[in-house]
């Protein structure tokens, strides 16, 4: 994965952007693949590795910009799906063919059983897939144009049989906008030494507490370079910087050489290689940190160099306004709402009981692989589990879920395996989507109980049941009229589901205690696309 860095050539920061341009600058070494097994070739990186480096880029256009043109572009790339409610509409429309062959007997003229067979085939039209695609357009277009991106019918679907919603914390349930509280370097080490180097390697970074690091040592600017950055989701990521050496920076284990192929495995409080083990200087500046305050309530970063310690950062996170409020309201719901999380068990405990999730429901220091299984774990104890997160770290885990949940925030690994996108940043956004799938798959359904009603009592008519008692039985263009108020009746039926969606959405809102993040571009989709 290549993060290229954009701004005119000034090294700027952004992790989607709609911009194009010329002059590239930084890394141009191919990545080493699993099957990279030539002389001199780089070392093959394990599964869950991402490498990354610095681009600069002269920036000399937008392209794409807008949010229309990425959700309609989002909304073309969608391939047809086929829900439950597909299946059962489109079974529906056979079985009622096969309802509407002829089966009276044979004791008519040929005008009269031609006659009743038009009837009968009129009554037996395509009204449940009508009530269907009626049904999906409609949801589509105004969910788009309140802040949900829904990719297909059988997301909606399986969003109304969820009872289970688990939320990443960083950046989810937070704001995602960390800032460092605290510096505590080991004995000897100056403090402005050991924010500058952890800052000169999570500057090619995206996570969000490498953002608030490089923003703690002035944004970047003067900063040694960094060559060879590697990254592993939920563990950190290192780099070697010019002067200095290997710098690692992230969890214990990972910055003090306990886990994964690291360079830093020298044992924590070693001296840097070739540097004098006796040098009295260099022993102070590099003996072991004092033990990290993970139990509290702020998330903690180990630095070390050449597998020295170097000390820990200390950075806190607020809790988003809205989320309590989203919480509570999915417990309404009749949900199971759960938080995990790769930061410590202190910050989230502290994180949860703000939330008002209980603490038998926090899953702390769980990697990336770990949340899937998670997820997996859930599902295979049949509960149908949504996923919300907004980073790479929850990739796996959204792909796993019944329904992945992508903070329109967050970065595209993210939103490219989700199933829904919320446009609006906002996990209270998550009770839409239960909302607005749980009166979608309400309306399917009454449409196509209308559909089989109507044809349990057409069919048989134009079949000519009353003809014996009464001598009266439906003509073809009687029939067809009848079909025409059914597929009326039923188109509008589900236009009443858009101002029933705009509804729920606003209600949400209130019950959340937010305020809508407008989205008023998406206002152009139409139906059609919304629903594509």
């Amino acid at each position: 994965v290549v993060n290229r860095s954009l701004g005119g050539g000034l090294g700027g920061r952004t992790p989607r952007p709609p911009l194009g341009g010329k002059g590239w600058r930084g890394s141009r070494q191919p990545l080493p693949s699993p099957s990279s097994t030539g002389q001199g070739d780089a070392p093959a990186a394990p599964p869950g590795t991402t490498r990354e480096d610095v681009v600069l880029l002269d920036v000399d256009g937008m392209h794409c910009a807008g949010c229309v043109s990425r959700v309609r572009k989002l909304l073309e790339d969608q391939p047809a799906v086929r829900g439950a409610s597909v299946s059962l509409a489109t079974e529906t429309a056979l079985a009622r063919v096969r309802l509407a062959t002829p089966s009276h007997s044979s004791t008519g003229s040929k005008a009269d059983e031609l006659e009743k067979s038009g009837g009968e085939a009129l009554n037996g039209g395509g009204g449940a897939l009508e009530a269907l695609g009626a049904s999906l357009a409609q949801v589509g277009s105004a969910a788009a144009r309140h802040g949900l991106l829904i990719r297909g019918g059988d997301i909606l679907e399986a969003a109304s049989r969820i009872d289970t919603v688990v939320f990443d914390k960083t950046g989810t349930l937070t704001r995602g906008r960390p800032r460092l509280v605290a510096t505590r370097p080991a004995p000897g080490v100056p403090p402005a030494l050991l924010l500058t180097l952890a800052a000169a390697v999570e500057a090619g970074s995206s996570h969000p507490l490498a953002r608030a690091v490089v923003e703690a040592a002035g944004g970047g600017g003067g900063l040694p370079a960094a060559s060879g950055l590697v990254q592993e989701p939920g563990a950190g990521v290192r780099a070697h910087v010019e002067g200095h050496g290997l710098v690692a920076v992230g969890s214990a284990r990972w910055a003090l050489g306990d886990e994964g192929e690291s360079g830093a495995k020298e044992g924590v409080g070693a001296a840097p290689r070739g540097v004098h083990a006796g040098d009295p200087s260099m022993r102070s500046s590099h003996s072991p940190a004092p033990p990290s305050p993970d139990t509290g309530s702020h998330a903690v970063v180990h630095v070390s160099l050449e597998g020295g310690a170097l000390g820990t950062l200390e950075l806190a996170d607020e809790v988003r306004p809205e989320a309590r409020g989203a919480v509570a309201a999915l417990r309404s719901l009749g949900l199971a709402v759960l938080m995990v999380s790769g930061d410590g068990a202190g910050p989230c405990a502290a994180a949860a009981a703000r939330l008002g999730i209980a603490p038998a429901d926090v899953h702390a220091r769980v990697s990336p692989a770990g949340k899937a299984e998670l997820v997996a774990r859930l599902r295979a104890g049949g509960a149908r589990v949504a996923v919300v997160g907004d980073g790479v770290n929850d990739a796996a885990a959204l792909a796993a879920a019944d329904v992945g949940v992508a903070m329109a925030g967050g970065v595209g690994a993210a939103a490219d395996v989700a199933g829904v996108v919320l446009l609006g940043d906002s996990p209270a956004q998550v009770v839409d989507v239960v909302r607005v799938g749980r009166a979608t798959l309400r309306k399917i359904r009454q449409n196509l109980a209308w559909a089989f009603g109507y044809n349990l009592i057409g069919i048989p008519l134009a079949a000519g049941a009353l003809l014996p008692l009464t001598g009266l039985a439906l003509t073809p263009s009687i029939s067809s009229a009848f079909m025409g108020i059914s597929s009326l009746a039923v188109m509008t039926n589900s236009l009443l589901l858009q101002p029933e969606v705009e509804r729920l959405a606003r209600h949400g809102a209130q019950d959340a205690g937010r305020e809508r993040t407008a989205v008023p571009d998406a206002k152009e989709l139409s139906a059609s696309q919304a629903s594509a």
